[in-house]
């Protein structure tokens, strides 16, 4: 009974689907006589939504171009960018198109649409609403020369990425692009590039965007663990795994005891004014690096132990954490930290950092962490 239905069921929307395709055929070899003359356009609508009219689209939105003499359509153009044959379908008095989802040259944006016919063509003000080139994100800022560093954004594949186009710089440098998808794009950090040079993308139609953090950004740098350590030493190391990114950086690599407290971090940094009084709108960012798990007990952050009840409690074991052995940048809103919309007021805005790893249960933890610093978001 179950395959006399399914097979029913099979037959029923074959049989519709060969009715609109006739439908669609009829309606379309009826109007042929009709489309002999001139084309014209008189609204863009939705093919949803018939009744009103639009002047702007996104990209790859259906949109239905209403007028006369179509459906000799030959081509259909947004800007100077062609539609495919395949992604319209004409009557005599429609065309239902996709708008492209490729970015037209900065000077050939003309908000024009364009309908051409062996008989003339037709134009209309249509505007493509055009998503700004962006990268949102780097996975390490710190990532060495020779290294990759992976870049995201989301409109890389319709500015041309991904087909070979575009260019990323470090400062003035161009990097090897060696593999670009619609959001991602993997590029070998060239050599000799100096730290605060600005990371940025170029598309290939001219259009540019530069990532809001620059290589290696040491913008209110409280721990780097070379020059400023702190006086929690026991942790600083710049042992082979998992290798160094700028100097020497804190690992725990143990077995942890029973609320054993480990500090791996600890030592007096400057937080800038505006971060005390606005830490709402900052970041306490690092590097981290996990050679097994982080899925146990926890660590608790501190950005100003003069009150030492308020912190951060990372744990892991509501959200377990691992970074596969790769170094990657990670932030914490700095007021998760402080828990205060304003930090108390401290001499020369002289504040103690704090780290522990902390919890009731032993376990193996391998976590390094380099680059403290305090970023605006």
């Amino acid at each position: 009974m179950r395959t006399s239905k399914i097979t029913n069921y099979i037959l029923a929307v074959s049989i519709a689907f060969a009715g609109v395709c006739l439908s669609s055929c009829k309606k379309q070899t009826e109007s042929s006589s009709d489309c002999s003359g001139t084309p014209t356009i008189t609204k863009v609508v939705k093919p949803t939504d018939r009744a009103s009219t639009i002047t702007s689209g996104n990209l790859r939105d259906f949109v239905t171009i209403q007028g006369s003499n179509l459906c000799g359509v030959q081509e259909v153009m947004f800007n100077n960018i062609k539609v495919t044959s395949a992604d319209f379908y004409a009557t005599a008095d429609e065309i239902t198109v996709r708008i492209p989802a490729s970015v037209p040259s900065a000077n050939q944006i003309t908000n024009t649409l364009t309908v051409n016919t062996p008989a003339g063509n037709a134009t209309a003000s249509f505007a493509v609403n055009i998503p700004p080139i962006t990268i949102t994100g780097v996975n390490n800022e710190y990532t060495p020369a020779g290294s990759t560093m992976m870049l995201f954004g989301p409109s890389f594949g319709i500015y041309g990425f991904t087909a070979g186009k575009g260019k990323v710089y470090f400062g003035s440098t161009e990097a090897t692009i060696t593999k670009a998808t619609a959001d991602t794009l993997q590029v070998t950090v060239p050599a000799g590039i100096q730290q605060n040079a600005a990371i940025k993308v170029v598309a290939d139609n001219g259009s540019t965007a530069t990532y809001a953090y620059p290589y290696m950004d040491n913008t209110n740098l409280i721990f780097d663990f070379d020059t400023k350590s702190g006086t929690a030493t026991g942790f600083i190391t710049n042992s082979t795994t998992p290798g160094a990114i700028s100097g020497r950086y804190v690992r725990i690599a143990k077995t942890t005891g029973t609320w054993a407290a480990d500090e791996i971090i600890r030592g007096v940094g400057k937080l800038p004014q505006d971060a005390v009084d606005h830490p709402d709108q900052y970041l306490y960012k690092f590097e981290v690096n996990t050679q097994v798990p982080f899925n146990q007990q926890g660590m608790r952050i501190w950005a100003d132990y003069g009150d030492s009840g308020t912190y951060y409690l990372w744990n892991p074991t509501v959200s377990p954490f691992d970074t596969r052995g790769k170094w990657i940048t990670y932030s914490i809103p700095l007021l998760d930290i402080v828990k205060k919309a304003t930090i108390t007021a401290r001499t020369n805005n002289d504040y103690t950092f704090r780290s522990i790893i902390y919890g009731p249960t032993p376990f193996a933890i391998d976590l390094s962490i380099d680059n403290i610093r305090i970023v605006h978001k």
